[in-house]
Order: structure tokens, then C-alpha cells, then sequence
């Protein structure tokens, strides 16, 4: 939970230069987007291998538009609406007008108490156990201003809605929400949650369904404490779960259940640069809230470590131990021990090389030991300047899968990829150039597999105009010769042009699916669009003696006195890029690889996530444009790891910057999340407006169709119901 009711400024209020907004009376801003965009899908040969189910024309309109009205430093009144005109079968199951979402908010803070109102559309978020996700319906939330004076803060908060794509056929009954949630924080006892939550369901009979009511009740808490030079950090959790779900075995068996939750984890630091952590998990079988991201039946722990040293290296161990179904008769448990190096690597030995190691020893083994295998994996990512301009990355992937229980499953995965990367300049041309290379080998006993995928990469922007293009030719040869062996060849190119507030693009997606033998199957999309943006500000006044920003260091930094992690809000855009390097430096960030306007460094700026992690710097003429985190996923193949693993990077970032400002979310995790997301059908997007500017953070669109998660701070983004093309594509 979390409700600011501070005065609002369009940046810092520290340093020469700095624009700022004087809320003295009304102040009212108008804002939106419409995009007009036109696609054809178009499949010929083998059509169950294509990638679009849909052939043919599809259309639509989609608009966006929002108000913020500040009455004074403390009352603001916001809202957003945001819909489609839909022809599409791709965009949404619904023709016509599709409204998708509203949102009315009033908060003031002038008041003895106070509140915040929303209604329509809101990110519902209590614990990451209880309830996290949208919802559509109303909440409130009060902050009596008791004990404020002796640093205590008290939050209620009250919540009640539905769990539903679209306004359109609004159904309340289908998947209701009502709860209360109670924050007590204080500066010796720390912060205590009570949250409560009824959920019901609404049985559908073709669906084989049943009427579902749950109740969710749960006691969070957490504490920092100094202890000499140490500071611990510590979290707990518990919940009760009464009531029905979908059932483990039979829909009759998830009627009239009841089971826990228990949660702990204590983190610290000291004055030395070493961190750990130890965390701890419990789900019984039949905790299975609605509307919570966890593995019911799991027992967890784990155990973590790292250390920084001077030149910027982070070395981090960890220790896990997962068993699942733990009230089952036939439990699976999962051992899992490694170690990951990240930032400058040989120091003094090879000048300028900046990595990523994460080695790790898997052991898998149930009761009844028809599962048993060992796993040895490392994954190793290299970057390193060479010669006139050219920087070098190579990746490596070693997998030995030895199964103890059926040996001739036994896999041996062996994999790396070249490429280099050139920065281009002619005809008041920039950009880049990336080639590279895959090879992959696949040993089994009973068979083994080949792959050669060349790839190619180009960037280019003069003046409004952009360009982009991604091509990649995976030659897949298996050695069995009663198998298939196929070449796959898919290109993307995107154009856009920009002028004022419309921008102008064209998109074309090719795949040419080649197998032997087989079929040849050939997919096409291609796409023309048109956004027109617009804001309006009425009653606009900027405080005397201070003026917009104008150029190189106009931004002042807000260097904190410390040396350790680096926040994105203190990445400011139109800063010059130097005094961010050097800010970098202090907290121990080296190693950083610089290519045409990106700077890209190997490190860790989200405490508690165990996945790769790097920050990229987009910055031109020496003013950087956008900060962003970019975090990959464990296993895209793995559903239940990738919805966990972006649910708990948004619970850091909401840690840290209170409920967003905006979301949207289209389309559900699933086995074809890679086709959902490249087709537009998935969106994650959820954004933080600061005085700093705009935090987005989601699963952007690729042009190489990767998935990862990236968060980036920026002055302006894409409606973030529109073009979810906003990745960082110079960083692969």
C-alpha cells in the first residue's frame, strides 16, 4: 500500500535550470493519443506451422485520453479513458466499440483525512499472497493524520471489484473482489498489515465450472534494525485461505478447503560490500487464492550471498531448495547451488571486458525415484571493445543433463554466439550495425541436433526519420535421418517518421519456414500506421527565477552521500552523461560498454532478484535521453517462472514507488506467450509519473522477438495502450 500527498514538481526543485510548476490556483492538463493502424496477414503452404492464426485484413482505431486538474499542492483530480474501434481478430475478441479502460481519481491531502478515490480501473496490490493484480470497480483510501508527529503512519484501504479484460459485457459477478487492507507503520515497531480479502466466482456450466467463495486472511510485517555495522532487513507473512477453488485432482476436491501461507525473509548489508539474504516459503496444497502468482503444495529455501569489490565486480552464491508437492505421497525436490560473477572481468589481464557468469548445479529427485537427474549449467555473457569502433560480444550456453533414473534421456546442450557491433555515419546518417552467428550442438543418445543461426541487425535515424531491420536464418540439421530438418527465416523491418505530435510508420514481418522433408510454410503481416498525440495545459505558471530546461547539465543530480545501490529516478534524463558516469562510479558501477549514443553496464540495481540484470544509458550529443533496467527471464518456456519472476519485479518497483500511475495489460500468460507478444495480442505495461519523469515497466515487443523485462525512466513514451514497440533494441 502506498498514498503521497505531496506537492507535485515537474522536476527537482535543487539547482540552476530546473523547471518547476506552481500549483498557486487551477492548474488543468489535457492529454491523448489516437492510433489509426491497418494490418494484412497473409499465409501460404503448410498453414499450421504459421505464425498468425488470422489471414487477411485486420484494422483498428485506438485512442487513449487523460486529464490532471491540481487545485493546490495537496488536491489533484485524474482521470483516463482508453478504448478501440476494433476490426481486428488479433487486437480483440470483440468488434465495434471496445471500451477498456476508465479511471477517475480524487486525492487530497489538506484534510484532517486523507484520502484517495479511484474508480474504474486500478492495480489492486495488498501482498504478493493475498491479492495482486487489476481490477475494475472502486477503492478507497484514507491516511488519519494520527501519531504523524512521532513518524507513525496509519493507511486503510477498501477495495471492490472485478477481474475483467474490458468494460464491454461487464460482468461483475464473474470474478468479484471485495477487501480491506490496514497499514500501521512506525518508526520502532515497524510496518504491520492486516489484509482481508473475499473473492467470488461464478460457476459456468459448459466450462465444467462450479460457484466459487474464498477467503483470504492475512498478517504481514516488516522491520529494518542497525545492529553494530549491520543493517537487517526483515519481512514475514502469514494467510489463511478458507473456502473453494478449481480443485487439484477434480473440480468437487477445490470445494470447501482451507490451508496457510508462511513467508519470511531476512536481507543486510554492513559497512563491508557484502549483502545476503535468507528466505523461507510455505504453501500448503489448497492455498490457492485467486488473483496471487505462487506454487501452491511448495515448500522453499534459500539462501544468498555477494560481494562487491572495489573494481566493480559483483560475485553472488546461492543455495535453494524446492520441494513440491509436499503433501503428496510421491514429493519432487529440487536442489539448486550456484554461483554468478557479473561487471568488469579480469582486471588488469584483458583491458575493457565486462561480463555476466552464472553457473549452477541442479539436482532433481522425488520419493519414488522416477525422477532423478543432475543438471551442470553455465551461461556466459562477454562484451569487449576491439578495434575502429567495433566491440565485440560473444555468448556462451553449456548444459549436461544426466538422468539417473532413464539414461537415454541424457543431454548434452553446447552453444555460442559471435557477433560484433559498429556504430554507421553517412549522409547525416547514425546508427549500427550488428551481425552475429549461433551455432548450437544438441547430443543424445538417441539422436543430436546441429543449428546454424546467422543473424543481422541494423539501426538508422536521421532527423524524424527511423529504421530498423532484424533478420535471423536458423538452419536446424538432425542427425537421425527418419527426422526433420528444417530452415527457418524470419525478417522484421520497421520505418517510422515523426513530425510534431503525428508519427508515421510501417511495419513488415516476414517468416519463410523451409522443412526436409515437409511442406514449405511462408507468413507475412504488414502494417501502416498513424499516431496523433496532443497536450494541452491551461494555467500554466512556472515559479519566478526559474526557467525550462536548456541543453547540457541544466539537470542537477541528486548525488545521495552513500556509495551503494544506484535508483533509476537519479538516472535524469537530459543529464549530461558524464556526471551520471561519474555518479556511477560512486557507487561502484565500472565496466561499462560504450557503443553508438549506448553505454551498457553488467549490474545489479534491483536488490532481491536473482536474474540477469544490465543498465543501459541512451544518450545523445553527451545528454542522456533514457535510463533503462533490463532483466531477463530464467526460462521463457517455463510459464509458472516467468509470471512469478515479473510479478515480484513489479512488487520492487511499487516497494519503491508507490501505486502506478497507469497500467495496461492485455492477453494472458501462455504456452504461446513468444507469438502473443510479437503479435500484439500480450502487453504488460505499467508506468510511475515522478517529478524525476516517466517509469515504465513491462514486456516490450522486440524486433528479434526476444522476451525480457525492462524498466525505463524517460520523459515520454508511446500511449501506453499503443505501440508496445519500446524496447532498447541496441541492447540484445
Amino acid at each position: 500500500m502506498s498514498l503521497t500527498l505531496n506537492p507535485s514538481t515537474a522536476w527537482s526543485d535543487e539547482g540552476e535550470g530546473i523547471q518547476t510548476l506552481d500549483y498557486n490556483g487551477l492548474d488543468f492538463a489535457l492529454s491523448g493519443s489516437n492510433t489509426l493502424r491497418f494490418e494484412h496477414y497473409n499465409t501460404s503452404g503448410d498453414e499450421a506451422s504459421s505464425n498468425y492464426q488470422f489471414e487477411g485484413p485486420q484494422t483498428y482505431d485506438q485512442f487513449g485520453l487523460n486529464f490532471d486538474t491540481l487545485m493546490n499542492p495537496y488536491s489533484k483530480v485524474r482521470g483516463q479513458i482508453s478504448g478501440v474501434i476494433n476490426e481486428s481478430d488479433y487486437r480483440n475478441r470483440d468488434r465495434g466499440f471496445v471500451p477498456e479502460r476508465l479511471n477517475l481519481m480524487h486525492e487530497k491531502g489538506d484534510i484532517f483525512l486523507p484520502y484517495r478515490l479511484e474508480a474504474g480501473d486500478y492495480y489492486n496490490f495488498f501482498s504478493q499472497r493475498t491479492e495482486q493484480r487489476s481490477l475494475k470497480g472502486m477503492r478507497l483510501e484514507l491516511q488519519p493524520k494520527l501519531g504523524m508527529e512521532k513518524g507513525r503512519h496509519i493507511s486503510l484501504q477498501l477495495t471492490a471489484g472485478a477481474n475483467q479484460d474490458t468494460w464491454k459485457d461487464f460482468r461483475i459477478s464473474e470474478d468479484f473482489s471485495k477487501g480491506t487492507s490496514l497499514l500501521f507503520a512506525d518508526p520502532i515497531f515497524g510496518q504491520w498489515n492486516l489484509n482481508y480479502i473475499r473473492n467470488t466466482r461464478k460457476g459456468v456450466r459448459s466450462d465444467g465450472t462450479l460457484h466459487r467463495t474464498q477467503d483470504v486472511l492475512g498478517l504481514a510485517a516488516n522491520k529494518t534494525l542497525s545492529i553494530g555495522n549491520q543493517k537487517v532487513s526483515m519481512e514475514a507473512e502469514f494467510d489463511y485461505f478458507r473456502g473453494d477453488h478449481d480443485g487439484v485432482e477434480t473440480i468437487s476436491s477445490g470445494k470447501d478447503r482451507d490451508d496457510s501461507a508462511l513467508f519470511f525473509e531476512i536481507s543486510g548489508k554492513s559497512d563491508l560490500p557484502l549483502t545476503y539474504r535468507l528466505r523461507f516459503e510455505d504453501y500448503g496444497q489448497d492455498y490457492r487464492p485467486n488473483g496471487v502468482v505462487i506454487s501452491p503444495d511448495r515448500l522453499s529455501r534459500e539462501a544468498h550471498a555477494g560481494w562487491q569489490f572495489a573494481s566493480g565486480t559483483r560475485v553472488q552464491g546461492r543455495f535453494q531448495h524446492f520441494k513440491d508437492g509436499v503433501e503428496t505421497s510421491n514429493p519432487n525436490d529440487t536442489y539448486t547451488t550456484g554461483v554468478t560473477i557479473s561487471g568488469p572481468l579480469l582486471k588488469g589481464i584483458v583491458n575493457d571486458l565486462s561480463g555476466n557468469i552464472n553457473a549452477y548445479v541442479q539436482d532433481v529427485e522425488n520419493r519414488s525415484k522416477t525422477s532423478n537427474s543432475t543438471t551442470q549449467t553455465v551461461t556466459a555473457n562477454f562484451s569487449k571493445p576491439l578495434f575502429a569502433g567495433w566491440n565485440g560480444n560473444v555468448d556462451i550456453f553449456y548444459q549436461d543433463v544426466d538422468n539417473h533414473s532413464q539414461e537415454a534421456n541424457d543431454t548434452v546442450t553446447r552453444q555460442v554466439r559471435l557477433g560484433v557491433d559498429h556504430a554507421l555515419g553517412f549522409y547525416g546518417i547514425q546508427g549500427s550495425v550488428r551481425p552475429g552467428v549461433m551455432l548450437r550442438q544438441v547430443d543424445n543418445i538417441n539422436s543430436g541436433r546441429d543449428d546454424i543461426f546467422p543473424t543481422l541487425a541494423v539501426n538508422l535515424q536521421k532527423g524524424n526519420h527511423s529504421f530498423g531491420y532484424d533478420m535471423g536464418y536458423n538452419i536446424q540439421n538432425v542427425r537421425l535421418v527418419t527426422s526433420t530438418d528444417v530452415k527457418t527465416l524470419n525478417q522484421n523491418f520497421v520505418y517510422s517518421y515523426a513530425k510534431e505530435n503525428n508519427t508515421f510508420g510501417v511495419e513488415f514481418n516476414t517468416t519463410d519456414r523451409n522443412p526436409d522433408p515437409g511442406r514449405v510454410s511462408k507468413s507475412a503481416r504488414a502494417a501502416v500506421y498513424w499516431t496523433h498525440s496532443f497536450r494541452k495545459n491551461f494555467n500554466f505558471k512556472r515559479r519566478a527565477g526559474r526557467r525550462a530546461i536548456q541543453g547540457a547539465g541544466a539537470v542537477a543530480l541528486p548525488y545521495p552521500s552513500r556509495s551503494g545501490m544506484v535508483d533509476l529516478t537519479e538516472l535524469i534524463p537530459y543529464a549530461d552523461i558524464n556526471k551520471i558516469k561519474e555518479r556511477l562510479v560512486i557507487a561502484k558501477i565500472r565496466g561499462g560498454i560504450e557503443r553508438y549514443n549506448l553505454i551498457v553496464y553488467e549490474t545489479s540495481l534491483l536488490s532481491g532478484i536473482d536474474q540477469r540484470q544490465r543498465l543501459a544509458l541512451v544518450h545523445e550529443d553527451g545528454i542522456l535521453q533514457k535510463a533503462a533496467l533490463i532483466i531477463e527471464f530464467d526460462n521463457v518456456g517455463n510459464l509458472d517462472n516467468m509470471m512469478q519472476t515479473y510479478e515480484r519485479v513489479r512488487k520492487k518497483l511499487m516497494d519503491r514507488y508507490g501505486s502506478p500511475s497507469s497500467f495496461y495489460e492485455r492477453g494472458d500468460f501462455s504456452e504461446n506467450i513468444v507469438t502473443d507478444v510479437n503479435n500484439g495480442q500480450f502487453i504488460r505495461s505499467v508506468e510511475w509519473r515522478r517529478p524525476e519523469g516517466i517509469i515504465r515497466y513491462g514486456i516490450p515487443r522486440r524486433l528479434d522477438g526476444r522476451l525480457r523485462m525492462e524498466v525505463q525512466i524517460s520523459t515520454g513514451f508511446t500511449a501506453i495502450e499503443g505501440n508496445s514497440l519500446w524496447s532498447v533494441e541496441g541492447v540484445k
